[in-house]
């Protein structure tokens, strides 16, 4: 596939799963083997990701996220993005606040005919624990928590 090809891809996988929420299309975007990396997590194939995007999405159903940059080489995209939410959910253990969140992230996407083949997550992990009141760094003043809506 092509390199445009790819960056297509990429941004059919976000606004299908990401903002559509449609889990079944998961199957469609990765290898049947495909490596999945997160902070702390790794995961094998679609079935070992569909649980995670269920509660990530769960717990931020309004979730956007925006590529922000791409650089492509050979099979490999590296993306750089932001996402925005609001925590209506429970997410690793941390009851739903209403609180808006921004975060940005990065992601290097390995290709292999047209599906993705391994993926690295690099989420801004404590930033976003620190909007969630999850976390406090020694020395930071509290947070302070915007709730929107009921």
């Amino acid at each position: 596939m092509s390199h445009s090809g790819n960056k297509s891809l990429f941004k059919q996988f976000v606004e299908e799963v990401f903002h559509r929420g449609d889990l079944g299309a998961v199957d469609r975007f990765f290898t049947p083997d495909a490596r999945i990396v997160d902070p702390g997590v790794e995961m094998r194939g679609p079935k070992a990701l569909i649980p995670a995007l269920r509660g990530l999405l769960t717990a931020f159903p309004d979730l956007r996220i925006t590529v922000e940059d791409q650089l492509e080489e050979g099979d490999r995209l590296a993306v750089r993005y932001r996402g925005e939410a609001t925590h209506r959910g429970a997410w690793r253990g941390i009851p739903a606040r209403g609180t808006r969140i921004g975060y940005t992230g990065i992601l290097i996407v390995r290709f292999e005919r047209g599906r993705i083949a391994e993926y690295w997550a690099q989420p801004d992990l404590l930033g976003l624990l620190q909007q969630l009141d999850a976390i406090r760094i020694v020395g930071q003043p509290e947070a302070v928590t915007t709730p929107t809506g009921p």
